[in-house]
């Protein structure tokens, strides 16, 4: 209580206090009581909205609101949201709203809506619906819960049968957007056991000066179809993230734009993962969009970094049918980043790829085609591929199929002509037919083409008109060139098989070619040829020292000779000797485990340390909870403290970063939950995802493979203390 007295007084003013009469007089005296009442909003009872009667539960026209912290629990009713029915967070602060059924059916024009902005502008609360059959949001129907800063609105769906969101076409079916300049983007999660449909859009978008948000699919033993635009879209603060975990086939149709674009002055594009992850296709048929905003040459803002497509099968194939536009922001930004990689099928590509870098000093952007082995065939489109850069550098592009791949379209690795910074073009496959142009003109451009049997068509050309620029073609068996090689150093046609000496048919070579015999060495790639391999000697030293803070050192050295030698304390003594025979190449390997370093004989190692420091926490006795916690905890401390090229680039940081985040905030809500199944599944597969990255950049060489190795070991126990819990 407050007591506020005001107390008036009127003094006869004189020349001088001391000889004139004072008379004071009271015109009022008045006091104001005023009191604070903080009331704490009860549970909103289910019962609230219907009644269940003979397994049905149906809430009929009208609003109904429900407070924060509500668990709406219908058990296995069949739960029907009626058209014109309104179900409203009457606070976006405070714990989520769940609804828990048997099923769930939002007929026409049905809403579930977050806070209202008058009551809660930079929170439109969390609405975690959980159903154990399927899911239907028929045509209008929406779940939305936009906020002037929409970083804490969240939508969670789970469902253990089908999830269809038909919604309203031009409209979106699940919103947690910013509403304002400044305001980020939300998060809209979608787990289901059966398949999954999207017909109308999904937004997590940010305002102009804010960050996008986040966007996540997964289905167990099922598919996904998206046939409405996802925006993710961000602003000053870069795009968001698209996550789109399948475990059969994922299609985007023509319609179902992909937007990661950042915005404001400076902004980077986002990221999108379409994976396949037990057996089945991608097909990509909707626009892909992550282009970063850029500013004057001479700002101090210049351009944001273009964003990054990654999709991966287990055992199926991937389409592109559509543009993919990555491109840097104006005033210097880099090109974007994509990396397609299927197992157990081939890659079709016939749309044009745009991940150039964009004004004075950008550097190119870097596409990666196919893994070998595991891609069978690749085939690249007619229309152009761009990576092409500025004085930082132009951008690279690698191929690798195990079986076909074709070329027939331009590829520009174009950087602007100095001393360095040339791109680089690498294809290779077991048969290579490259009909397009491929261009690395700038200082150290290269050109290299690698095959059993390999073809450079009429209609080919190889350039690398830059400083230092040379092209470089590789056969271990037919070698046939019938197109145009220009270069500023050489052209080189290097053959293996004596019986397959090159065939040139082209008077297009600018330096005459040098014909020479495996040199330098030229791969194996025709079935049942065998070389004398050139492994590598590696000492891994992984010690953990005891002290308050407990630092854990990773010493790296690699050398060109026969031994592998490992050094892991503690560890045992054995000896493994593997000899590997395919039908398409044969490799010898020798590799010794053992307590000490054997040192190197011929050659001198090259040596690279990183060096970790892991939060005190390991030491102590911890277990369930406290233990998952501390470990994820440790995993984003220990990535967080690499330096930004340890995994590519800060992209895949941040992305490694947000993943283990979201894992941390899914466990920590478990944690206060009665059944934290649900919760604890989407931690696994936050974890799951970013141990699929990390294993992709410790397979393309830009990550260390010991650090990849503690990272991957300690996801993976993290993982299963998750089961235990």
């Amino acid at each position: 209580m407050r007591e506020v007295v005001v107390v008036a007084l009127i003094t006869a003013l004189s020349a001088r206090w001391a000889a004139a009469a004072t008379t004071t007089t009271t015109l009022a005296t008045s006091t104001t009581t005023s009191s604070t009442t903080s009331t704490t909003l009860p549970p909103t009872p289910a019962s609230t909205l219907c009644t269940c009667k003979a397994g049905a539960c149906e809430v009929s026209k009208g609003t109904y609101p429900v407070n924060p912290g509500s668990d709406l629990d219908f058990g296995t009713c069949a739960l029907t949201i009626d058209a014109g029915a309104t179900i409203q967070l009457t606070s976006g602060t405070g714990a989520p709203v769940t609804i828990e059924a048997g099923s769930l059916t939002m007929g026409p024009s049905a809403q579930i809506l977050g806070a209202p902005s008058s009551l809660a502008p930079n929170d439109g609360g969390t609405v975690s619906i959980t159903v154990t059959g399927a899911m239907v949001l028929d045509a209008g129907a929406v779940v939305v819960v936009d906020a002037q800063d929409a970083t804490a609105s969240e939508i969670d769906l789970t469902a253990g049968g089908a999830i269809t969101l038909a919604g309203k076409p031009g409209s979106a079916v699940l919103s947690a957007q910013a509403s304002t300049t400044n305001g980020d983007g939300g998060t809209i999660n979608i787990d289901a056991g059966g398949d999954v449909t999207i017909d109308a859009a999904l937004s997590a978008a940010s305002g102009a000066q804010g960050g996008g948000g986040t966007i996540w699919i997964a289905t167990t033993n099922a598919n996904v179809t998206v046939n409405a635009p996802l925006d993710a879209s961000g602003g000053e603060f870069d795009g968001g993230c698209i996550d789109i975990e399948s475990d059969l086939d994922l299609m985007t149709a023509p319609e179902a734009k992909l937007s990661v674009d950042g915005g404001g002055l400076s902004g980077s594009g986002g990221q999108i993962i379409l994976d396949s992850n037990v057996q089945g296709a991608v097909t990509i048929g909707g626009p892909v969009s992550g282009k970063a905003a850029g500013s004057n040459q001479n700002s101090s803002e210049g351009g944001g970094d273009g964003g990054e497509l990654d999709s991966f099968t287990t055992n199926g194939s991937v389409t592109v049918d559509a543009p993919v536009t990555l491109p840097g922001g104006t005033g210097g930004g880099g090109g974007g980043t994509i990396d397609i990689e299927p197992t157990g099928g081939g890659l079709v590509i016939s749309a044009p790829l745009s991940l150039p870098g964009s004004g004075m000093g950008s550097c190119g952007g870097t596409a990666t085609f196919g893994v070998s082995p595991g891609t069978t065939n690749v085939s690249l489109p007619s229309a152009p591929i761009d990576v092409s850069g500025d004085t930082c550098g132009s951008g690279t592009v690698f191929l690798s199929a195990d079986d076909v791949a074709t070329v027939p379209g331009e590829i520009n690795a174009d950087s602007n002509g100095t001393t360095v910074g040339g791109g680089l073009i690498s294809l290779t496959a077991e048969t290579l037919t490259v009909g397009g142009k491929l261009h690395a003109d700038g200082g150290g451009g290269e050109v290299n083409l690698q095959a059993c049997d390999l073809t450079l068509s009429a209609g080919g050309q190889t350039l690398a008109t830059g400083p230092n620029g040379f092209n470089l073609l590789q056969a271990s068996g037919p070698m046939e060139v019938d197109g145009t090689m220009t270069a500023t150093q050489a052209n080189t046609l290097d053959y293996l098989d004596p019986a397959h000496f090159p065939v040139v048919h082209s008077s297009s070579i600018s330096p005459a070619a040098a014909i020479v015999k495996d040199n330098p060495p030229v791969p194996p790639l025709c079935p049942g040829q065998a070389t004398t391999t050139t492994t590598t000697s590696t000492s891994s030293t992984l010690a953990v020292t005891t002290t308050t803070m407990v630092p854990q050192t990773t010493t790296t050295t690699v050398a060109h000779t026969t031994t592998t030698s490992t050094t892991l304390l503690p560890t045992t003594s054995t000896t493994t000797t593997s000899t590997t025979s395919t039908t398409r190449r044969s490799t010898t390997t020798t590799s010794t485990t053992a307590t000490t370093v054997q040192s190197s004989t011929s050659t001198t190692p090259v040596s690279t340390s990183t060096t970790t420091t892991t939060p005190d926490c390991t030491e102590e006795s911890l277990q369930g909870f406290d233990a998952v916690d501390c470990h994820i905890d440790l995993l984003a401390s220990m990535i967080a403290e690499q330096p930004s090229d340890t995994f590519g680039d800060r992209r895949v940081t941040k992305a490694l970063l947000a993943h283990i985040g979201k894992a941390r905030g899914l466990v920590d809500a478990a944690r206060l939950e009665i059944s934290p199944g649900p919760d604890l599944r989407l931690a696994v597969r936050q974890l799951r995802t970013a141990t699929r990255g990390l294993a992709r950049k410790a397979r393309s060489g830009e990550t260390p493979p010991d650090l990849a190795l503690t990272l991957s070991t300690l996801m993976d126990q993290t993982i299963a203390e998750i089961g235990q819990l």
